[in-house]
C-alpha cells in the first residue's frame, strides 16, 4: 500500500460514480491533512508513553530493563486496550521480580494507574484533539462507542471515522474551518 499508495487511491477514486468526482475529490483534499494530523498526535502519544513509562520504571521506580520496557510501552500503545495491558502485565511482572517487598508493589501499582490515567484522560484526548481540530471529550466518547460497538477493531477505527464523518458534514455544509 505504501508503495504503490497513489495508484490505490487512482483506482478506488475511479469506482465513484463520475457525477460525485468532483465532491469526493473536495471532501479528500479537506480529510488528508486532519487524518496525517491525527496520526502524527498518535505518534506524539507513543512518543509520551514511552519517556513517561522510562521516568516511571527507570528513574523512580529503578527497575531493571526500564528502557526495553519503556519502548515496548510506547510500541504496544498503538494497540488500544489489549496493548496497555499487555505492557502492564510485562512491567508488573518484571518489577515483581525484582521487588524488595510489599511496599514496591504498591509503588508499582501507584505508577501503572498514574500512566495509564495520563496517557487515556489527560494526553490521548488533549494531543489527539488538537491534532484533529476535535474536542477532547469527543475523541473519548469516540473511542468508548468504537469498543462498545467493534470491539478493538472499532476503537482503533473510531477517530479515524469521525474524521472522514466530520469532514464529509463540513465539506457539504460549506464549512470553512478544519
Amino acid at each position: 500500500f505504501l508503495v504503490s499508495g497513489r495508484r490505490v487511491a487512482r483506482g478506488l477514486f475511479w469506482i465513484v460514480p463520475p457525477h460525485r468526482r468532483p465532491l469526493v475529490a473536495r471532501i479528500w483534499t479537506r480529510l488528508d491533512p486532519v487524518l496525517m494530523r491525527y496520526f502524527i498526535g498518535v505518534l506524539g502519544v507513543v512518543a509520551y508513553a514511552t519517556v513517561a513509562a522510562y521516568i516511571g520504571l527507570g528513574v523512580i521506580l529503578g527497575i531493571k530493563h526500564a528502557v526495553f520496557l519503556a519502548l515496548l510501552t510506547g510500541l504496544l500503545e498503538t494497540v488500544p486496550v489489549i496493548g496497555p495491558t499487555a505492557a502492564a502485565i510485562l512491567a508488573g511482572l518484571v518489577s515483581l521480580r525484582t521487588a524488595t517487598g510489599i511496599i514496591n508493589i504498591f509503588e508499582y501499582a501507584a505508577y501503572a494507574t498514574a500512566l495509564r490515567l495520563s496517557i487515556d484522560q489527560v494526553v490521548g484526548p488533549v494531543v489527539l484533539g488538537r491534532a484533529a481540530h476535535v474536542h477532547p471529550v469527543l475523541i473519548i466518547f469516540c473511542f468508548l462507542a468504537g469498543g462498545i460497538v467493534l470491539g478493538i477493531p472499532g476503537v482503533i477505527l473510531a477517530v479515524p471515522v469521525a474524521l472522514v464523518v466530520k469532514s464529509t458534514l463540513a465539506t457539504l455544509y460549506g464549512d470553512q474551518t478544519d
